[in-house]
Protein backbone atom coordinates (compact mmCIF):
# COMPACT_ATOMS: atom_id res chain seq x y z
CA UNK A 1 0.00 0.00 0.00
CA UNK A 2 2.80 2.35 0.94
CA UNK A 3 4.66 1.77 -2.35
CA UNK A 4 1.43 2.44 -4.27
CA UNK A 5 1.08 5.83 -2.54
CA UNK A 6 4.74 6.51 -3.15
CA UNK A 7 4.33 5.75 -6.85
CA UNK A 8 1.27 8.02 -7.03
CA UNK A 9 3.27 10.85 -5.39
CA UNK A 10 6.13 10.40 -7.85
CA UNK A 11 3.67 10.25 -10.73
CA UNK A 12 1.93 13.44 -9.52
CA UNK A 13 5.27 15.20 -9.09
CA UNK A 14 6.44 14.13 -12.54
CA UNK A 15 3.15 15.25 -14.11
CA UNK A 16 3.50 18.66 -12.42
CA UNK A 17 7.15 18.95 -13.49
CA UNK A 18 6.37 18.17 -17.15
CA UNK A 19 3.34 20.48 -17.10
CA UNK A 20 5.42 23.39 -15.76
CA UNK A 21 8.13 22.63 -18.31
CA UNK A 22 5.51 22.67 -21.10
CA UNK A 23 4.08 25.99 -19.92
CA UNK A 24 7.56 27.50 -19.76
CA UNK A 25 8.28 26.30 -23.29
CA UNK A 26 5.06 27.88 -24.52
CA UNK A 27 5.81 31.13 -22.66
CA UNK A 28 9.36 31.35 -23.95
CA UNK A 29 8.18 30.53 -27.44
CA UNK A 30 5.53 33.24 -27.35
CA UNK A 31 8.09 35.75 -26.07
CA UNK A 32 10.39 34.92 -29.01
CA UNK A 33 7.48 35.15 -31.46
CA UNK A 34 6.06 38.41 -30.11
CA UNK A 35 9.35 40.24 -29.51
CA UNK A 36 12.21 38.36 -31.21
CA UNK A 37 14.87 41.06 -31.11
CA UNK A 38 13.91 42.14 -27.58
CA UNK A 39 14.27 38.63 -26.17
CA UNK A 40 17.62 38.08 -27.89
CA UNK A 41 18.81 41.48 -26.62
CA UNK A 42 17.69 40.60 -23.08
CA UNK A 43 19.58 37.31 -23.24
CA UNK A 44 22.65 39.18 -24.52
CA UNK A 45 22.35 41.64 -21.64
CA UNK A 46 22.11 38.80 -19.09
CA UNK A 47 25.08 37.06 -20.69
CA UNK A 48 27.00 40.33 -20.47
CA UNK A 49 26.27 40.68 -16.75
CA UNK A 50 27.37 37.07 -16.18
CA UNK A 51 30.59 37.64 -18.14
CA UNK A 52 31.42 40.76 -16.11
CA UNK A 53 30.91 38.83 -12.85
CA UNK A 54 32.91 35.80 -14.00
CA UNK A 55 35.62 38.05 -15.43
CA UNK A 56 35.99 39.95 -12.18
CA UNK A 57 36.21 36.65 -10.30
CA UNK A 58 38.95 35.47 -12.69
CA UNK A 59 40.90 38.71 -12.25
CA UNK A 60 40.66 38.44 -8.46
CA UNK A 61 41.69 34.76 -8.57
CA UNK A 62 44.57 35.61 -10.88
CA UNK A 63 45.87 38.24 -8.47
CA UNK A 64 45.40 35.85 -5.51
CA UNK A 65 47.55 33.12 -7.09
CA UNK A 66 50.18 35.53 -8.43
CA UNK A 67 52.86 34.31 -6.02
CA UNK A 68 51.99 30.61 -6.43
CA UNK A 69 51.44 30.24 -10.17
CA UNK A 70 53.41 31.46 -13.17
CA UNK A 71 50.15 31.34 -15.15
CA UNK A 72 48.33 33.91 -13.05
CA UNK A 73 48.58 36.44 -15.87
CA UNK A 74 46.59 34.15 -18.20
CA UNK A 75 43.79 33.91 -15.67
CA UNK A 76 43.79 37.68 -15.21
CA UNK A 77 43.88 38.33 -18.96
CA UNK A 78 41.01 35.91 -19.49
CA UNK A 79 39.06 37.75 -16.80
CA UNK A 80 39.85 41.11 -18.39
CA UNK A 81 38.62 39.91 -21.80
CA UNK A 82 35.45 38.54 -20.18
CA UNK A 83 34.81 41.88 -18.48
CA UNK A 84 35.34 43.82 -21.74
CA UNK A 85 33.04 41.50 -23.75
CA UNK A 86 30.52 41.54 -20.90
CA UNK A 87 30.46 45.34 -20.79
CA UNK A 88 29.98 45.48 -24.57
CA UNK A 89 27.00 43.14 -24.23
CA UNK A 90 25.58 45.13 -21.31
CA UNK A 91 25.82 48.49 -23.08
CA UNK A 92 25.09 47.23 -26.64
CA UNK A 93 22.98 44.06 -26.20
CA UNK A 94 21.71 44.12 -29.81
CA UNK A 95 25.28 43.94 -31.10
CA UNK A 96 26.00 40.32 -30.11
CA UNK A 97 23.26 38.56 -32.09
CA UNK A 98 23.98 40.69 -35.15
CA UNK A 99 27.70 39.97 -34.92
CA UNK A 100 27.02 36.23 -34.66
CA UNK A 101 25.00 36.37 -37.86
CA UNK A 102 27.65 38.47 -39.62
CA UNK A 103 30.25 35.80 -38.77
CA UNK A 104 27.80 33.10 -39.89
CA UNK A 105 27.22 34.96 -43.16
CA UNK A 106 30.96 35.28 -43.78
CA UNK A 107 31.33 31.54 -43.14
CA UNK A 108 28.57 30.80 -45.65
CA UNK A 109 30.27 33.05 -48.22
CA UNK A 110 33.59 31.21 -47.75
CA UNK A 111 31.76 27.90 -48.09
CA UNK A 112 30.28 29.11 -51.37
CA UNK A 113 33.68 30.20 -52.64
CA UNK A 114 35.09 26.78 -51.75
CA UNK A 115 32.24 25.12 -53.69
CA UNK A 116 33.08 27.24 -56.75
CA UNK A 117 36.79 26.44 -56.50
CA UNK A 118 36.17 22.70 -56.18
CA UNK A 119 33.71 22.71 -59.06
CA UNK A 120 35.97 24.59 -61.43
CA UNK A 121 39.36 23.24 -60.38
CA UNK A 122 38.49 19.57 -60.13
CA UNK A 123 35.41 19.45 -62.39
CA UNK A 124 33.57 17.44 -59.75
CA UNK A 125 29.78 17.81 -60.04
CA UNK A 126 30.45 21.10 -61.77
CA UNK A 127 26.89 22.38 -62.31
CA UNK A 128 25.65 21.35 -58.86
CA UNK A 129 28.66 22.79 -57.00
CA UNK A 130 28.61 26.04 -59.00
CA UNK A 131 24.90 26.41 -58.25
CA UNK A 132 25.42 25.67 -54.54
CA UNK A 133 28.38 28.05 -54.42
CA UNK A 134 26.47 30.91 -56.01
CA UNK A 135 23.43 30.35 -53.75
CA UNK A 136 25.70 30.23 -50.69
CA UNK A 137 27.48 33.45 -51.66
CA UNK A 138 24.16 35.25 -52.28
CA UNK A 139 22.64 33.95 -49.02
CA UNK A 140 25.81 34.73 -47.03
CA UNK A 141 25.98 38.24 -48.49
CA UNK A 142 22.34 38.85 -47.60
CA UNK A 143 22.94 37.69 -44.03
CA UNK A 144 26.06 39.90 -43.71
CA UNK A 145 24.16 42.92 -45.05
CA UNK A 146 20.99 42.24 -42.97
CA UNK A 147 21.99 40.46 -39.76
CA UNK A 148 18.90 41.69 -37.90
CA UNK A 149 16.74 39.77 -40.34
CA UNK A 150 18.69 36.61 -39.52
CA UNK A 151 18.19 37.24 -35.81
CA UNK A 152 14.47 37.77 -36.31
CA UNK A 153 14.06 34.64 -38.45
CA UNK A 154 16.05 32.55 -35.96
CA UNK A 155 13.95 33.89 -33.09
CA UNK A 156 10.71 33.20 -34.92
CA UNK A 157 11.71 29.63 -35.78
CA UNK A 158 12.94 28.98 -32.22
CA UNK A 159 9.78 30.54 -30.77
CA UNK A 160 7.50 28.54 -33.04
CA UNK A 161 9.26 25.27 -32.25
CA UNK A 162 9.16 26.05 -28.54
CA UNK A 163 5.41 26.69 -28.63
CA UNK A 164 4.83 23.49 -30.62
CA UNK A 165 6.95 21.53 -28.13
CA UNK A 166 5.04 22.96 -25.16
CA UNK A 167 1.64 22.24 -26.70
CA UNK A 168 2.73 18.72 -27.63
CA UNK A 169 3.88 18.08 -24.05
CA UNK A 170 0.52 19.27 -22.69
CA UNK A 171 -1.32 16.99 -25.15
CA UNK A 172 0.84 14.02 -24.11
CA UNK A 173 0.23 14.75 -20.43
CA UNK A 174 -3.51 14.93 -20.93
CA UNK A 175 -3.43 11.62 -22.82
CA UNK A 176 -1.41 9.91 -20.11
CA UNK A 177 -3.56 11.34 -17.34
CA UNK A 178 -6.59 9.51 -18.74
Amino acid sequence: METENSQKNVSKWYFTYIFIKALLAIGIGLAFLLNPVGVISSLSYLLGVALVIFGLINIINGVKVKKDSPHWILLSEDGFIQVVVGLILVFWPKLAPSMIFVVLGIGIIFGGIIQLVIANKYSVEKFQRNFQGIIAIVLGSYIVMNPETGVTIFSMVFGGLSVIYGIWMVILLLRFEK
